[in-house]
């Protein structure tokens, strides 16, 4: 692919190349993992030039920190459409298992969360530790609100119904998508069916049990 050689001068046009950057990085995660994948590569797929691609992103964990917000924000946006709609008898029974379906939908969302802990904050400046996680408490503030709201919990609920969520996605997501090399001991031993996760069933049964908790 062609690299990008003038220089971007307006905010439009800056914003523009910080949002090709983190388009490339979602398409590469399609076939590889985030430590295989380098700064290079994702210059050639965006279209920049190597060196413009630091300009942007001073690591290549600040980018995927990026990644995530934006995948993050996309997935809150379209349930909190759903959740808007719902009443309040239904809610604390249909919102965990909402959550779980659209949770198994965005593979590369529930990859995300499982490195952030592990990969991504390890790695990472504190500049961009900080910057991300007020960001995430800006997104996560009205969504919290609004399943209080819908589920008639107490103020402040919410934020640790959604800690909660995040720690079972991050758990369940990795037992119920094995790598091929375990995945293939499971399947050929019977003795180790029970390590097969239905993770919207498991996720969704352990959920709705918090839920009914709170």
């Amino acid at each position: 692919m062609s690299t990008v050689s003038q220089r971007a001068r307006t905010p439009e046009q800056k914003q523009a190349r910080k949002n090709a950057i983190v388009q490339a990085a979602r398409q590469l995660m399609d076939d590889a993992s985030i430590d295989d994948i380098t700064i290079a590569a994702l210059a050639d797929c965006s279209g920049l030039a190597r060196g413009t691609a630091y300009s942007y992103f001073n690591s290549k964990e600040a980018l995927f920190l990026s990644v995530l917000e934006s995948d993050l924000r996309q997935w809150i946006d379209e349930l909190s459409l759903q959740v808007e709609v719902m009443s309040a008898n239904d809610a604390r029974d249909v919102l965990p298992a909402l959550i779980g379906k659209s949770l198994w939908q965005h593979p590369r969302l529930l990859d995300l969360m499982a490195t952030l802990h592990t990969t991504l904050e390890t790695r990472a400046s504190q500049d961009d530790i900080r910057q991300f996680k007020l960001s995430l408490a800006d997104l996560i503030r009205p969504f919290a609100a609004l399943i209080e709201t819908k589920c008639q919990l107490a103020q402040g609920t919410g934020h640790s119904f959604l800690l909660t969520t995040n720690a079972l996605a991050i758990g369940l997501g990795q037992m119920a998508r094995p790598t091929p090399r375990v995945a293939a001991v499971i399947d050929a031993e019977p003795a180790l069916s029970r390590f097969r996760i239905d993770f919207e069933h498991q996720f969704t049964q352990t959920l709705r049990s918090v839920l009914q908790s709170l």
